[in-house]
């Protein structure tokens, strides 16, 4: 190594500090593909999205009807074990002793190739994966339409408020209507009927007229929208960084993997 550091641009042998850096920063893709492929799995199971599916692909070898995210989970498993590659250069860095011993040497040889071949699979999973996801618009708007009736109750509370009813008492008179529609819900497998229960119920008189605006999944949103569209939009950021590889990511064809 000391013999190859000038040409490398280095005076001396590089300190195994640089191996741990390094080995962070891939470990930190290791960490954001988990989290990609986890969330995929997640919404998966709510059947909301999915991974490209072959034509002849079996999901089960038992269950027949599955379309299990195998991507996902094998790039998840992939990330796991890139995690946690630091670790061993943490412990080599700080058992070098003062004289700098050699016992270095095996851990480097297995982990630094592992390393960045454990990466290379991973993004070639995670290409496949998002060129060919599937989204379910009306699936995911069935969902948010189970849930936004309680999502609505701060909204009902800070209006009863405003129209003079205490806020302790408009907070008891929602959450015990809320824990009774979700009763019927978990136990009886019906639809939420939380509104109706609220439209009945003469304390609420007051947003009775107001009740079907509030049913308007957008006011609930916050900014989202507008985050992506600004950091994910023409001239965002994530464009910007894009940009001295777009003709990698342009004219290369999708990475092919065998399921």
């Amino acid at each position: 190594m000391t013999f190859c550091a000038p040409s490398l641009g280095f005076q001396a042998a590089t300190t195994r500090k640089v191996d741990l850096i390094i080995a962070n920063a891939v470990s930190g893709l290791g960490a954001t593909a988990q989290k990609i492929c986890g969330d995929i799995r997640h919404l998966a199971n709510w059947k909301e999205i999915e991974e490209p599916f072959e034509q002849n692909q079996i999901g089960s070898s038992a269950m027949a009807y599955k379309r299990n995210p195998m991507r996902s989970e094998r790039v998840y498993s992939l990330a796991r074990e890139l995690m946690s590659k630091p670790a061993n250069f943490a412990n080599t860095l700080s058992d070098q002793w003062a004289e700098r011993t050699l016992d270095d040497s095996a851990i480097r040889r297995m982990d630094i190739p592992d390393m960045f071949l454990l990466a290379e699979a991973i993004l070639l999973g995670l290409d496949n994966i998002t060129d060919g996801l599937v989204v379910y618009p009306k699936r995911i708007q069935s969902r948010v339409l189970e849930e936004l009736p309680f999502m609505i109750t701060e909204s009902i509370i800070m209006k009863l408020v405003a129209s003079g009813a205490s806020r302790q008492e408009a907070h008891e008179e929602i959450r015990v209507l809320s824990h009774q529609a979700g009763a019927v819900v978990k136990n009886e497998g019906m639809p939420n009927d939380l509104v109706s229960r609220i439209k009945s119920n003469e304390f609420f008189k007051p947003v009775w007229g107001e009740l079907d605006n509030m049913l308007n999944p957008r006011l609930y949103t916050g900014r989202s929208v507008d985050i992506v569209e600004k950091y994910c939009g023409v001239g965002g950021p994530v464009e910007l960084k894009l940009a001295p590889y777009i003709k990698y990511i342009t004219e290369t064809s999708t990475a092919e993997l065998s399921v």
